[in-house]
Formats: C-alpha cells, structure tokens, sequence
C-alpha cells in the first residue's frame, strides 16, 4: 500500500502561494531600499550642497536665487521620497500578513497530511496485524 495524501494538490497550491508571497515581500522590501537609498543620497546632496555655500561669499542675487531654488527642489525630492517610503513600508506590512496568512494555510495542510498519514500508518499496522494473525490461526490450527 502506498500514501497518497488526498488534498496533496492544494497542499501543492499552498506551497506556491507561500513562495509567490516570499517573493512579492522581497520585491517590496527592495524598493523600500531604493526609495530609502535615493532618499539618503539626495538628503546629503542638499547637505553638502549647504555646508558647500556656507563658505563661499554670495557673490550676485541670480546666485542667492539659484541656491534657493535648488534648497527648495531638494526639499520637494525629500518630501516625496518621504511619502513614497511610507507607502513601500505599507505595502510590505500588507505583503508580511499575506505572507503570513499563506504560511498558516500551508502549515494547516500540512498537518492535514500528517495526520492524514497517521491514520493510514495504524490501518496499515492493523492490516498487517490481521495477516500476521491469520497466518498464525492457519499453522496452528493444522
């Protein structure tokens, strides 16, 4: 006699489910570190371009101006990488619980099986019991 599990195919679809779920929460999790890796790169561009101006002398107001605007449109990056970093950790919150989710399904079907396997390794033993048994009855009995 053999073991087949009877729900091996949607163990199967669980398994999958799971390692789809392994790999959206690493995709996510590897924008997160883009989004915080230009982020940071950006933040000390505005930094160094700061301490930079801090020692020239401002020499005309086209330069004030420019110095400005380019404070401003670094404060703008910074704000929006901000906001998308806040979303890529809210997506890898939701992937975590689908991922967790996927697990505990997958571990619910698997001790299914094992339990499953367990009934079948006493009836199994039984049967075995039963032949071992009749073929006693037979050599006494004669």
């Amino acid at each position: 006699m053999k073991f087949n599990f009877s729900l091996n195919s949607v163990l199967k679809v669980r398994e999958h489910q799971e390692t789809f779920q392994k790999q959206r929460l690493a995709q996510e999790l590897q924008n997160k570190k883009k989004i915080e890796q230009i982020r940071s790169e950006v933040n000390h561009k505005l930094n160094s371009y700061l301490q930079k101006n801090e020692y020239e002398q401002v020499v005309s107001i086209h330069t004030m101006k420019r110095f400005g605007c380019h404070i401003q449109e670094a404060n703008q990056q910074i704000h929006q990488l901000s906001q998308k970093e806040n979303n890529a950790e809210k997506k890898v919150q939701s992937e975590q619980v689908k991922l967790e989710k996927a697990h505990k399904e997958k571990h619910i079907m698997e001790k299914a099986k094992e339990f499953e396997f367990s009934i079948f390794s006493q009836k199994l033993s039984r049967s075995e019991q039963n032949s071992m048994d009749e073929i006693a009855v037979q050599l006494y009995s004669r």
